[in-house]
């Protein structure tokens, strides 16, 4: 979030940890606030002191509510995702935080379990071990008076303050967004699911495996072969040589991939995927068994890399020159056109 025009006066709205995207308390957000307004303050350092703090206190009005716009547009973008069977990446919102959101499950209920909130609060990069501390203190709850936290209380009270009541501003936000203002009731749709279940509906395999990416990719030799002006009787031919490179070729190059240890090239896959359907991650197989990505050695496509149409749901294709793809330096090109690809939506 950019304060005005100001670009450096950014007001972060998000934490990135282990488990995914976690929304920042309000206590930061109103601190991330104030830098913001020191950084646009010297706009009216000349002004009357009267004018200043004017100012101060409608910029920190309009910048609450421009970050609820926002909250409320990525909520929205959440459900978008939902409603068109699109997959959300694994780090798009943290298990904790997944638990809340789309299952209505907070710590102090009974179907989630300490070992459970233990493990997805080490997620969220706090340490269960340090908060274990605060037992036998008296804490300051945001919506009652201070009172001594016991064995009992720190998960069923503790927890959900720490971590979901101090967040009111993003989290409110958030909901708004993904349920339109409570009119679509996920959480009653998916509470009685368990979360492993609805995360592999919902949210990719965070780890993207050669092997995985192999079993989604369907061959279709030949194609357009009569409008290419081939020979019926070249075509077993070149179906030979075609396969021969899918299988020989293009297989065991995706599984060095995999297997080489630098960062940059156990990202190939991530690019190829992007390359393919337009998202770096895979869904999970159960959860969308039609997902898929169509290889076709298009006999009438003589540029010498390789197209994709991402498209067609659910299944997306990749488009090969049939008989170029054949030659020796056609993974060279295959390659530098899947790289080139990241981050941009042309090759030039």
């Amino acid at each position: 979030l950019i304060c005005g025009n100001d670009v450096d006066a950014r007001v972060k709205l998000f934490e990135m940890e282990t488990d995914g995207i976690v929304p920042i308390t309000d206590e930061m957000l109103n601190e991330n606030i104030r830098i913001a307004i020191e950084a646009r303050e010297k706009n009216v350092k000349h002004e009357s002191p009267k004018k200043r703090e004017e100012f101060v206190k409608q910029t920190c009005v309009d910048l609450v509510k421009q970050a609820e716009s926002y909250y409320r547009a990525i909520g929205r973008i959440m459900l978008h995702s939902l409603a068109t069977f699109h997959t959300m990446s694994s780090t798009a919102m943290s298990s904790f935080y997944q638990n809340w959101f789309f299952r209505d499950c907070s710590p102090g209920d009974e179907g989630y379990h300490k070992h459970d909130i233990a493990y997805h609060l080490q997620g969220i990069g706090a340490n269960l071990h340090q908060l274990k501390s605060t037992i036998g203190v008296e804490y300051d709850y945001i919506d009652g008076k201070p009172e001594i936290v016991t064995e009992e209380t720190f998960f069923t009270k503790f927890i959900k303050d720490r971590f979901i009541q101090s967040r009111r501003i993003s989290i409110n936000a958030l909901k708004e967004g993904l349920t339109l203002n409570g009119s679509i009731p996920i959480s009653e749709n998916l509470c009685t699911m368990p979360l492993d279940v609805v995360q592999s509906l919902m949210f990719s395999n965070p780890l993207i495996r050669a092997k995985d990416v192999i079993e989604i990719l369907n061959p279709k030799y030949c194609v357009s072969w009569e409008q290419a002006d081939v020979k019926a009787e070249d075509v077993p031919g070149i179906r030979e040589e075609q396969q021969k490179f899918f299988e020989t070729t293009l297989i065991p190059f995706l599984k060095k991939k995999e297997g080489l240890a630098s960062e940059e090239q156990s990202d190939f896959l991530n690019s190829f995927l992007s390359f393919c359907t337009g998202y770096g991650y895979l869904p999970d197989r159960a959860g969308n068994p039609e997902y898929g990505i169509d290889i076709e050695f298009e006999l009438l496509h003589t540029y010498p890399y390789p197209k994709s149409h991402a498209c067609p749901e659910p299944r997306s294709v990749l488009v090969l020159p049939g008989k170029l793809c054949i030659q020796k330096d056609f993974i060279t090109n295959f390659e530098a056109a899947v790289l080139s690809y990241k981050g941009r939506f042309d090759m030039q």
